[in-house]
This record gives structure tokens, sequence and C-alpha cells, in this order.
């Protein structure tokens, strides 16, 4: 889609939902757009807006989605300009963030967060936001690492889920929950998180966690090998051989390798019993972890340690990379990695890697390697790149020696040495 035409749409923050909390320009964008695409909930705010006779000559469509949007509005007359309505502010809309790269027009709206802290007398400044809407995302490390948490859920399921697990580490976090704001129905309610747990997640809601003992937050980092499933098969049954996994001091270093934020896109490549994707949950409490298995004994544990660790930000692909990460595959919605850990690569490592690079320009890749036929490729492949010049290559090698008790004394007990190699952009 052309310039002149993204020129021709205007992206309108709507406010919590009440007409009367629209501001100026946005009315006026309404007013002058031919076309309003919208949820159906922010077509009737425009219709208050408008009255009969001004919508009669405007087409409203029932859409909401970026690409839905530029397909169907790429086919209209060139004189025609449209507004895409979102809830609330722009700046916290999962809808809206789509449009980031687009050069269209914005005008913001208030927030339900700021209607909701200013009802309650809070300065934003004292509360942490968090939003879990139109993705995948964990808020336990964050509610349990912020004195006020103000939470814009997701789907009731994963809500309910969040109270118990809130419940079961700390119960005396309080929580008060507010559902159609600015509405007539609007609804507040304070309490415990034990008063919520039978309840439903009304429409349109927001809640705010309150914690009188806030925790460090949990780095990810440190997490014992004992502590994650190895053995299960697909069928339940154990396994005379583990699943394969990287080792807590190497995933530790790798990760740390990697300068993953908390709203990072990680592949975990070779997920295997999923020790990287648990670690990386710890750190990407915003953002999203993709893990690849093809082996289905591992992704068996890898279902199950997920489980077990309670992680909610992480999609699971069972398949081959990087044919399953391909842009023409049946996964080719997954979102772009920012970061991504080759943990394992079936032979297809430098496959993996240039597809990675090829999507994602400015990735930070970690690989790491035992066998020396794969720390062969590596050397090769670290050759072309450095000689292309887009990115560098650091390699080192990690040797541990971990201390086992025997009776009165300490054996010392030699690890795999394992080479961590990171690929990254080539310094401007």
């Amino acid at each position: 889609m052309s310039k002149e035409l993204f020129s021709r749409i205007t992206l309108v923050g709507m406010g919590p939902g009440d007409p009367g909390l629209v501001c100026a320009r946005a009315r006026q964008a309404i007013s002058c757009a031919g076309i309003l695409y919208g949820s159906p909930r922010m077509l009737q705010t425009a219709a208050q807006i408008l009255g009969e006779a001004e919508l009669a000559g405007k087409t409203l469509r029932n859409i909401y989605r970026r690409d839905a949007i530029v397909s169907e509005f790429s086919r209209e007359p060139d004189s025609s300009a449209a507004a895409v309505l979102y809830s609330g502010s722009l700046s916290l809309s999962s809808g809206a963030s789509s449009w980031k790269r687009d050069p269209v027009k914005r005008i913001p709206g208030i927030s339900s967060a700021d209607y909701f802290l200013d009802y309650l007398g809070l300065d934003r400044t004292e509360v942490c936001i968090f939003s879990a809407h139109g993705r995948q995302a964990d808020a336990l490390p964050a509610v349990l690492g912020n004195r006020r948490l103000l939470l814009l859920p997701g789907d009731g399921d994963s809500f309910r889920q969040l109270l118990l697990n809130l419940q079961n580490a700390d119960p005396q976090i309080r929580l008060t929950l507010a559902s159609s704001l600015s509405y007539p129905e609007e609804r507040i309610k304070a309490g415990t998180l034990s008063d919520f747990l039978q309840e439903s997640l009304p429409p349109l809601s927001l809640a705010l966690f309150e914690n009188d003992h806030p925790r460090m937050q949990d780095t990810g980092f440190d997490i014992p090998d004992e502590e994650f499933v190895r053995d299960i098969q697909e069928d339940g049954t154990r396994n005379p051989r583990p699943t394969p996994m990287t080792k807590q001091e190497v995933r530790d270093l790798a990760l740390s390798l990697l300068h993953l934020s908390a709203d990072s896109v990680l592949y975990d490549i070779g997920a295997g019993t999923g020790s990287v994707s648990v670690a990386a949950s710890r750190i990407l409490s915003r953002g999203t972890i993709v893990a690849v298995e093809r082996n289905p004994d591992a992704l068996s544990v890898l279902y199950r340690n997920l489980d077990r660790f309670g992680v909610r930000n992480t999609v699971v692909l069972a398949g081959t990379a990087p044919q399953c990460l391909a842009p023409d595959s049946a996964d080719a919605g997954l979102p772009v990695p920012t970061h991504a850990l080759i943990g394992g690569s079936g032979g297809n490592l430098a496959g993996i890697v240039r597809m990675l690079l090829e999507r994602s320009p400015q990735i930070r890749v970690a690989i790491t390697a035992v066998s020396g036929e794969t720390i062969q490729e590596i050397l090769q492949l670290a050759g072309q790149l450095e000689t292309e010049g887009r990115f560098t290559v650091s390699m080192r090698d990690l040797s541990v020696t971990r201390y086992r008790k025997a009776g009165r004394v300490h054996i010392r007990t030699a690890q795999n040495p394992v080479l961590i190699a990171v690929i990254a952009p080539a310094s401007v």
C-alpha cells in the first residue's frame, strides 16, 4: 500500500466508552471520514456522536485488524478518507500497535487505565501497567514484583489461572476489579484474591493488584536442572533415554549473552525439555517465546515442563526448522523474532540461521554445540558471515566442573565442554 493511501487513514482513540469522553479532534476526524472501521462497540459510539443525518452518508465496516483494513481500503476510490476506531488510547491498544510502522495519522484518546487510576486517586508513576490484550503474556512475575500493577486482562481463563497462581504464591495480594468503565453499567469491586476466584471476568475489565511485599524480579537464572522433567514419553511412560537438556550453566550464560528484554520475541529452536523456554519466560514478562521441537517424546516433556512452571507466554511449534518457520509455512503468522537460541538443529544449522537473519536483520542469535560436527558447521558459517560483513560472530567454550558429595568428601565431576556462539548485527 502506498504512502499516499496510508496518509488518508486516521487512527482514533475513542476513550473508555462514554461518547462524552471522546476529544474534539477525534470527533472531527470521525465527521470528516467517509469510511469508519472498528468493532461494533466503537461504531456504535461513533453513531452516537454523529447523529442519524450525518451517519447516513458514511460507510461503516465491522473490521479492526490492520491487514484486513489495508486490503479493503486499497480498493476504495482515491478521494476517500478512513477513520479506524480503537477503544481507549492508541498506546494501550493491541490493534493500534499493529500500525506502528505505517505513516498514518494518529489522534490520542483517554485510556481506560487513566480513567480508572483517576477514579482511585492514584498517580500513574505509582503504578506499573501491564497489557495482556491480544497476546500471550504471563503477568504473574509482574504482579509479584510490583507494589501496584494495573492489568489489562486477556481472556477469562487466563485471568482465572493468574488468580489461582497468585493465591498460591501470596494470598495477601489485594485486587480491585473494574468493568464497563464510563458506561451506565460501570462496576468497581475491591477485595482479596479469594473474593474473585468463583467469578467470571466481566467484559471490558481492568484489574489493579496491590502487593505490600513485592519480591525481587525473578531473572530466570539459576533454576536447578533437577526441577525439570526429562524422561516422560508421548504415551506417558518413562523413557530410558531422557530428553536432551541445555544444562543450567550453559543456558544461564547463553541467555545472558542474548541481551533479552521484557518484550523480546525469542525463538527456542531444538527446545527439548523446554529448560531454555522456562528460564527465558521469567525475563520476557511482556514478550513471547516460540519453542520449536520435532521429536514427539521431547514435545511431551516440553509441554509437561511448561505446565509445571506455569509458563503462559510460550507458543509450542511441532516441526523441523527451518521449514516450519518459513514465511509460506502453516505457521507464517508467528511474531518476528528479536532473538533466537539454537540448541538443536538436526543438521540444518546454516539453513536455520540464514532464515532467521533474513526474516529479522537485527536479530541476535546464540548457538550451543557439543559435537565436533556442529562446531565445524558453526566455524564455517562464522567465516561466511564475517566475510559478508553484515554480522559479527563471537565464540567461547564453557567448561563446567560440578562437585558432588560422596560420603565425607566432595568429588569433582566434569561436564561436557560446550561452545556458545553469538551472532549479532555488525556495528555501523
